[in-house]
Parts: C-alpha cells; structure tokens; sequence
C-alpha cells in the first residue's frame, strides 16, 4: 500500500527517508479507508497514529 504524502517537493528533499512496508488484506484496507472518510485525515495520519500507539504499547511491556 503507498501512503499518499501531503509535502511539496523541497520538503521532500530535505527530510529523512523512513518508509514501511505495510501488508494489509483488504478488511484492514477498508477499514483505514472508511475511517479515513469517516475524519477526514489523510492515510499517513492515520498510520502515523496506529503506529504511535504500537509503540507506546511496546514501551509500557
């Protein structure tokens, strides 16, 4: 899945680079998508989210 970005293109040169790889079957799919719709963000806000919230889970384990 490719994460739409919302950076113009000198933004894009001077950031650093970290991507994921997400493998996603298409109920989680629909799911971000309908949720997305549903707020308004875009689908890097809402991974950006669901992966700080992972690791805020890993770090209080």
């Amino acid at each position: 899945m490719m994460i739409p970005t919302q950076m113009n293109a000198s933004q894009h040169l001077f950031l650093p680079q970290n991507t994921l790889d997400l493998d996603l079957d298409p109920d989680e799919l629909q799911i971000i998508d309908d949720y997305c719709q549903q707020t308004g963000r875009t689908y890097s806000e809402v991974i950006q989210q669901l992966v700080q919230q992972f690791l805020a889970l890993q770090e209080s384990t």
